[in-house]
């Protein structure tokens, strides 16, 4: 089963306005505004038949809002897909409340009655609490209670006024650019344009909003769905805190790093921590932070009896220096005789040259010296260095008991 991204509380207002930017930008949410984009261009078709489609962009727009806002709150990370939704009757109420306050605030525009324009501004003031309590409660008659607004409110303060204003900047992108547009630019490009940024306002602002009710979750009595659905799903702590860790590094890497620290220093930690952490010191461009858990987390693995994933972190490290080496013969031995066994050859003879470098005079030496001169001879025109080599160790360890293999060895490769 595909793993479920999470989202992390405890984020800043710039971290959910950032997230919020970034929402309709990926996923099912791109391609969802491109497709919403090419349907509005479809508004330029004569008379009933393109007032008929714009209605149906503003029902699709708000109805894959609401799901939006509802996904987010319920603390998934990544966009719904198209036409899915978390309760199609909230949904619809969104829509339909939706609907209602720009059909208020048109119809006294247009025919100039004084008390529909109120009642749309009032609405308009009170549209993100009415989405937000839909989103947690899913009760219309709470939702509409001017009580509820007033508690919604003070309940995310200031922060409160962030999808406020982005509700007016829609509205100011509807009645303004929308006119710039279709004066400046060709209808062939002004309407696509025009219903793909109306789409990211919308998807971002419902986003938002849901991302902040996620972050009040215990407050308001909620249990995210999507947590619930990760840990039946067998996601356990250290899947999510990956997935968080993910999400943080988008906006603040460093911290994330402080986190990875804090994780690896507290108990030990599952390749996939392990594996995340490198990925972003490695898109950080963290050459010694690789080197140094590369060499911590080799003796881990070693001690675990997991030699062959200790070796794909040694190949890791040799890509950033050649003459990386395990800082314990101990951790050494193991790996350098894997290699060799499963026919990794050339990084077998990498490292045997490398200990040996490290560790001249340690007992194991003539071993891995004679290990590295057989690999030596099984390449084409190299069995001279291996030569060299055995005489180099010969003179070194004199009595040692692999001196006859070493003879033997130094006789075939010179004949």
């Amino acid at each position: 089963m595909q793993k479920i991204a999470v989202s992390r509380t405890g984020a800043s207002v710039g971290e959910l306005l950032l997230g919020a930017l970034r929402y309709p930008l990926r996923g099912t949410a791109l391609v969802t505004c491109l497709i919403l984009a090419g349907v509005y261009l479809a508004t330029a078709l004569p008379g009933l038949l393109g007032r008929l489609v714009a209605l149906a962009f503003w029902v699709m727009l708000w109805r894959y809002g609401a799901a939006c806002l509802l996904h987010a709150a319920n603390g998934y990370a990544d966009p719904p897909g198209m036409g899915v939704e978390e309760s199609t009757r909230v949904g619809v109420i969104l829509t339909v409340i939706h609907l209602v306050v720009v059909a208020c605030a048109t119809a006294g525009v247009v025919y100039n009655i004084p008390s529909m324009v109120v009642l749309a501004m009032v609405l308009g003031f009170a549209l993100p609490a009415i989405d937000m309590s839909l989103a947690f409660d899913g009760d219309l008659a709470t939702a509409l209670n001017p009580v509820t607004w007033w508690r919604t409110m003070g309940r995310f303060g200031f922060h409160y006024f962030i999808p406020l204003g982005l509700n007016l900047l829609t509205f100011a992108l509807v009645v303004l650019v929308s006119t710039w547009m279709r004066l400046h630019l060709p209808a062939v490009l002004a309407l696509p344009l025009y219903g793909y940024a109306v789409a990211c306002l919308v998807i971002m602002n419902f986003q938002l909003m849901g991302a902040m009710v996620h972050e009040q979750h215990e407050d308001l009595g909620m249990q995210p769905e999507a947590a619930v659905i990760a840990q039946r799903s067998g996601q356990d702590a250290d899947d999510l805190f990956v997935v968080r860790m993910d999400q943080l590094a988008e906006t603040d890497p460093e911290a994330a790093l402080d986190q990875f620290v804090a994780r690896l220093q507290h108990r030990a930690a599952p390749a996939t921590i392990h594996r995340a952490y490198r990925d972003l010191m490695r898109k950080r461009g963290m050459r010694e932070g690789l080197m140094v858990h590369g060499q911590v987390w080799i003796a881990a693995l070693v001690a675990n009896a997991e030699e062959r994933r200790a070796l794909g972190v040694v190949q890791e490290c040799l890509e950033l220096d050649a003459s990386f080496i395990p800082d314990d013969p101990v951790t050494a031995l193991p790996l350098i005789d894997l290699a060799s066994r499963i026919g990794m050859s050339q990084l077998a003879l990498q490292m045997s040259r490398s200990y040996l470098r490290q560790w001249p005079h340690s007992p194991e030496t003539p071993r891995v010296g004679l290990l590295a001169a057989r690999l030596l001879g099984d390449q084409p025109n190299r069995g001279t260095e291996g030569v060299v080599l055995l005489g180099k160790l010969m003179r070194a360890f004199p009595e040692d008991p692999l001196r006859p293999d070493m003879e033997a060895l130094a006789k075939r490769l010179s004949g």
